[in-house]
């Protein structure tokens, strides 16, 4: 057995490892991040004016701007093409968006 082949196993597995729990914490920031607005916006605009087919779709619209705005964000995406209407390019780039990390 080629020990420096079992090195280049181990340094590929810790990588590829190391990749797969990138891409789980992005799914992860991805999916909290779009309930959570989805949530507050639907909740507020019920709260508010009691429309349900309008806060159903201002928490989805606002849901999909999050989405955009993390995504572009991701070092995993770099260098990905995605395609957007251009109302929500327009929306997510005009958008104050907290961003926190911690």
């Amino acid at each position: 057995m080629d020990p420096f082949h079992a090195i280049a196993d181990v340094i590929l597995g810790v990588y590829k490892e190391r990749k797969v729990q990138a891409w789980v914490k992005l799914i992860f920031t991805l999916s909290f991040s779009a309930i959570t607005t989805f949530l507050y916006v639907t909740g507020g605009s019920l709260a508010a004016t009691q429309s349900w087919p309008i806060s159903i779709g201002s928490g989805m619209v606002s849901s999909a701007v999050i989405l955009t705005v993390l995504f572009r964000r991701s070092d995993l995406t770099q260098g990905m093409i995605v395609a957007l209407p251009a109302e929500e390019a327009k929306t997510e780039i005009n958008t104050d968006t907290q961003i926190i990390t911690h």
